[in-house]
C-alpha cells in the first residue's frame, strides 16, 4: 500500500516539529515510478481536489516544497518537468 499522502486534518493538533517528522517519515514515490494517476488517486480512492503542498525528497532530504492551489496536482507537478 502506498504511503505518500498526508491529510492535514489528521495532524492539525501536532506541533511544527512533530509534523516535520511526519513529512520526513513518508516514503513517497520515486519520480521514475510516479504516474499521473498517483496525483489524482491514492490507493484507489480519488484525492479530494483543492489546494495542498507537495514535496520532492532526495536521499531522505527535502529538496523542494511546492504549492498547488489554483491548479490541480496533476497540472502543477507536470510544470516542473515541462521543457
Amino acid at each position: 500500500m502506498d504511503d505518500y499522502l498526508i491529510e492535514f486534518e489528521d495532524y492539525s493538533n501536532y506541533t511544527i516539529r512533530e509534523f516535520i517528522e511526519i513529512l520526513k517519515s513518508k516514503k513517497g514515490k520515486l519520480l521514475k515510478d510516479l504516474k499521473v494517476k498517483d496525483l489524482t488517486y491514492f490507493n484507489g480512492k480519488l484525492i479530494n481536489p483543492g489546494h495542498g503542498i507537495y514535496i520532492f525528497k532526495e536521499n531522505d532530504e527535502i529538496i523542494l516544497v511546492g504549492k498547488a492551489r489554483t491548479t490541480s496536482f496533476t497540472e502543477r507537478i507536470a510544470k516542473h518537468f515541462d521543457v
